[in-house]
């Protein structure tokens, strides 16, 4: 995450950018479905619950490099003398990141 701050009057805005990967469970299960096939066909075997979710879980961790990318800035407003502060943001998981 990145943090700009800029002071004036007496105040602090803060924004604070933020980046998330975006990867769809259904790209995940789909890729991680056609996998288990292809060792299914291979193998001459059945996959297992287990053999399954790890293979899902390789899946995850080699698509997400190739993810899309969702940037979002959070902005505040923090006024050390009175002890408030204001967060632009109606999600309380985003304020809190910011505050913490």
């Amino acid at each position: 995450p990145d943090l700009l701050a800029y002071r004036n009057a007496g105040a602090v805005l803060i924004a604070l950018k933020t980046e998330e990967k975006i990867l769809p469970a259904s790209v995940v299960k789909q890729v991680a479905d056609d996998r288990a096939a292809e060792i299914e066909e291979r193998e001459f075997r059945k996959i297992g619950k287990k053999e399954r979710k790890e293979i899902r879980e390789r899946v995850a961790e080699e698509l997400l490099p190739r993810a899309f990318s969702r940037s979002r800035v959070t902005r505040a407003l923090v006024e050390p003398q009175t002890g408030w502060v204001w967060v632009d943001t109606s999600s309380a998981s985003r304020a809190e990141t910011l505050l913490s």
